[in-house]
């Protein structure tokens, strides 16, 4: 399983900084998200917003944590429906392509105020 890393510095003042980054390369049709793990800098305040996304298509947002500065591992999934578009009261994992974004508020001014990992699969087969 490979392994994408984002590193988000922020500018600002202390609490309402804010920063974003996009991942350095596409992530290929039939790629889907594991886990996504969260590390902030250590002079991070706990009013730290992250949000994780993907950049273009669909525009997913995959993860969002807010008021937090304590590291963690996260597995987003995501609400399935049924035809007609009601909740199926199932979950899926998300299907993604392209850049992911990661956008950060409420933080101090820092360097890598968050760094990010997401681990993705890739079907070659999906394509």
């Amino acid at each position: 399983m490979p392994d994408l890393t984002i590193k988000v510095t922020t500018t600002g003042s202390a609490g309402s900084a804010t920063g974003s980054a996009q991942s350095g390369f596409d992530l290929p049709s039939g790629s889907v998200i594991d886990a996504i793990g969260i590390n902030y800098n250590g002079a991070a305040p706990a009013t730290t917003d992250v949000t994780i996304a993907e950049a273009e298509g669909l525009a997913q947002t995959l993860l969002t944590v807010t008021d937090n500065a304590t590291d963690g591992t996260y597995y987003p999934r995501h609400a399935l429906h049924d035809t007609t578009g009601v909740d199926s009261g199932q979950i899926g994992i998300f299907a993604v392509e392209g850049p992911i974004s990661v956008s950060v508020a409420g933080c101090d001014a820092l360097t890598n105020a968050v760094e990010i990992t997401i681990r993705y699969l890739h079907n070659r087969n999906l394509n």
